[in-house]
């Protein structure tokens, strides 16, 4: 000890440059380990990884949620709740995009729907740190999953069960004598107003039966709201890297010479081997490459180079070869029966019929002489999914052809629709 004494009073100097070098030392650290937070701030330098909830008020329709990759990607999950009459419509879907953050900018890159790979947008947010998350022009997106947060669907449904229960006990008299409202457990409510009105949320819909004391039975039940349901799959984050061949689809830009058409298009390879999170390419089924033709009025062979959608880590091949063949339009013309249109994407719990008779539909296909000849199975269709109410409506007739080698005119080219 008494060394130790001694050697700090001859070296006195050298002892306060140790001591201030351990100080700066764990200074540098901390500042290092601050910077290395993804939700910290250090100056104009912000970063992000993981969820933000927006913070919504209980009662809120629509609810979006940011997730963040420390790769620079990252994917928006919308989620609604809208009701009509007695129709309640919850709708799930996702956006993918990129991002980055320049000194207090948010930049979103936002890519189309389909194949994830067109970018069709590009946002700039205004971006503030704030304890539990971050504010995107002023609106909080939190990281915690606060109960209200993750829970606003459920919230949105209670309140309609409340709906519900208090319509009942009017009907029934008994509304002024109505005096608690509890949850039981999840998807079941009572409302006590004398008797006692039990509300049930299932996948159809917002039921309810009453209590009858004399009995000491449930009545028959019957249902207030049915639940329409648009939700895509859902994205499940994880760190699982995974490979995958999918099929190659060749998609076209701009327009040929007129009275020109696409007779076929052969490409080098027919697959493509994508690596990336599971979570994204679980999604993913085919892989699109985009030719441009645009003017083209004769045969010409088109190198492709193909670059890493957002969703994969990696492609196995760097461009295609493809060899479009094209020839002068002709004109086909077709006549189809009524009981021919087929029905896609009817919302669940939903029906579709004609609103008015159709007795033929009349289509003029566009094509070349060799695409014209390979016609087979053409079928008229409509795509309900956007229909989500029920009513009247006039909706788009089409044909199962594939517009890069057809087009096509259709009479009537609209129809009425009864969703009920």
């Amino acid at each position: 000890m008494n060394k130790i004494k001694k050697f700090i009073k001859d070296n006195l100097f050298l002892s306060i440059a140790l001591v201030l070098l351990f100080i700066i030392v764990i200074i540098i650290l901390v500042s290092f380990l601050r910077n290395n937070d993804d939700t910290n701030i250090n100056g104009s330098n912000i970063k992000l990884s993981g969820y933000y909830y927006e913070n919504v008020e209980k009662n809120s329709f629509s609810q979006d949620t940011y997730y963040f990759e420390k790769d620079g990607t990252c994917f928006i999950k919308h989620k609604s709740l809208t009701s009509s009459a007695s129709t309640l419509v919850l709708d799930e879907s996702y956006t993918h995009c990129t991002f980055n953050v320049n000194d207090n900018n948010l930049i979103v890159n936002i890519y189309d729907s389909n194949y994830y790979n067109k970018l069709v947008d590009t946002k700039t947010y205004t971006i503030d740190t704030i304890d539990d998350g971050i504010k995107l022009n002023n609106v909080e997106f939190l990281n915690q999953n606060y109960e209200n947060i993750v829970n606003f669907q459920e919230n949105f449904i209670e309140n309609y069960s409340l709906t519900c229960a208090s319509k009942v006990a009017k009907q029934l008299g008994v509304s002024n004598y109505c005096t608690t409202w509890e949850k039981v457990s999840d998807g079941f409510y009572n409302y006590s107003c004398g008797i006692t009105i039990r509300t049930i949320v299932d996948d159809v819909g917002i039921s309810y039966d009453t209590y009858n004391s004399t009995s000491g039975q449930f009545s028959t039940k019957n249902y207030c709201y049915k639940i329409v349901k648009n939700k895509e799959k859902e994205m499940n984050v994880s760190n699982t890297i995974i490979t995958k061949k999918v099929p190659l689809k060749i998609m076209t830009t701009g327009n040929l010479a007129s009275n020109y058409k696409i007779q076929s298009v052969e490409t080098n390879v027919n697959q493509v081997s994508i690596t990336g999170y599971q979570y994204r390419l679980d999604n993913i089924n085919v892989f699109p490459v985009y030719i441009n033709i645009d003017n083209l009025s004769t045969a010409k062979e088109l190198k492709v180079k193909v670059n890493n959608p957002i969703y994969a880590k990696d492609v196995d091949l760097d461009e295609i070869v493809a060899n479009v063949i094209i020839d002068e339009l002709k004109t086909k013309e077709i006549v189809l029966n009524s009981n021919e249109i087929n029905v896609r994407n009817v919302n669940n719990n939903l029906r579709a019929s004609l609103a008015e008779p159709i007795h033929q539909i009349i289509v003029k296909i566009n094509g070349t002489t060799k695409t014209l000849d390979e016609l087979e199975n053409i079928t008229a269709y409509i795509d309900l999914k956007e229909y989500i109410k029920t009513g009247i409506y006039e909706v788009d007739l089409k044909i199962n052809l594939d517009e890069s080698f057809y087009d096509y005119t259709i009479e009537p080219s609209k129809i009425k629709i009864k969703i009920s």
